[in-house]
């Protein structure tokens, strides 16, 4: 209200005052507000009228009104993925909201080792164990604790060589040169103390050809296989690669030392070669995953003698270079090494606290 002095007396000038009639006009609106103000003040009210009875009506709306998959995965740049799982939390009136929990693909170190023995079917059972959802692994052998150039890189350049995981899942690697140099165990318990280790070892013979088929495929110049596992006066040669790593008694105790027992999980790499499914079950309840891999998941392969793995959506088989066939040895140098390694094994076995039904044939022909 403006007064107004006119000849000594005050007037009220009523025509400036804003008029409000029955509580039907917004005091000051027409005032203060120009027309395309009014406009955007009215829309955004009715917005907020909106929202508030949406609102009301989520919160009282029972589940089945509005089901919703809220699992959404997201690639960005970096590859790094966001996986979205929907959890539900109980409100007043018997009512449900989604609340949703991100979960990251990310590369992480690994829980699970493979650390040998070479030959004795590290590649099979890393390639088995992948079928598992719960479980990630490295495609190549990452030699990351037994070679100092690589060692030396650090942890994280480590981390790096693993595959991308979700935080419920398991990492594992297999480098089997680990099982049997010095330095590695005392390495790995630096890093995790309570990692858990696959050691998987195969009959020593069989070991010892399948070591030299492999080395004999890739050096033009070798000697027979007698030639190579013995010396000239017909002993076995201890310092033969093929011999010495089909030791497994010798390097067994620096692991023990380091690691408890329960943490070292030994396989039978021929049980795994006639009953791969029987492994598996054992591996997958020593690594605490879920009974996923079973018979169904192998199939025998006539031409190679072994088994198939389901791969995706068909069987596949392991590469040329396993499953060769392995030539006959003379009895003579069969019965040599089956004395040697008689020893041996049995200071295994007693070390690891189990036994292993390893059979072999001391008949045969040629060399």
């Amino acid at each position: 209200m403006i007064d107004s002095v006119i000849a000594g007396k005050t007037h009220v000038t009523h025509t400036m005052i804003p008029k409000v009639q029955s509580g039907r006009n917004i005091p000051c609106l027409n005032c203060f507000l120009g027309n395309k103000s009014k406009i955007v003040f009215l829309i955004t009210l009715v917005c907020i009228i909106c929202s508030y009875t949406g609102l009301r009506w989520y919160a009282t709306a029972k589940p089945e009104d509005d089901v919703r998959d809220l699992t959404t995965v997201v690639v960005p740049d970096n590859l790094t993925v966001h996986k979205t799982s929907g959890t539900t939390f109980p409100l007043s009136n018997s009512s449900t909201i989604t609340q949703t929990k991100p979960q990251v693909y990310e590369k992480r170190l690994p829980h699970f080792i493979i650390i040998g023995v070479k030959k004795s079917g590290t590649r099979a059972l890393l390639s088995f164990i992948k079928m598992h959802p719960d479980i990630v692994t490295t495609g190549m052998e990452v030699h990351f604790f037994d070679r100092n150039e690589s060692y030396e890189q650090g942890l994280d350049w480590y981390r790096d060589m693993m595959p991308a995981s979700l935080p419920d899942q398991l990492t594992g690697e297999k480098s089997p040169g680990y099982y049997r140099t010095l330095f590695v165990p005392q390495r790995i318990h630096e890093m995790n103390s309570s990692i858990k280790l696959i050691l998987v070892v195969r009959e020593p013979i069989e070991r010892c050809m399948s070591n030299y088929l492999q080395h004999a495929s890739k050096n033009a110049r070798h000697g027979s296989f007698a030639s190579e596992v013995l010396l000239s006066n017909g002993e076995v040669n201890e310092q033969s690669p093929h011999v010495f790593n089909s030791n497994y008694d010798l390097f067994i105790d620096m692991w023990l030392k380091r690691f408890p027992r329960k943490q070292l999980k030994i396989v039978d790499g021929n049980l795994l070669i006639t009953h791969p499914h029987l492994v598996l079950q054992e591996v997958q309840e020593f690594l605490g995953v879920r009974q996923y891999i079973n018979e169904e998941f192998f199939q025998y392969d006539e031409k190679k003698g072994f088994y198939c793995y389901f791969n995706e959506s068909e069987f596949k088989c392991l590469g040329d270079s396993k499953g060769r066939a392995h030539p006959e040895i003379s009895p003579a140098v069969k019965l040599k090494l089956y004395q040697y390694f008689q020893l041996r094994n049995e200071l295994f076995f007693k070390k690891i606290g189990k036994r292993f039904d390893w059979k072999v044939n001391l008949t045969g022909n040629g060399s």
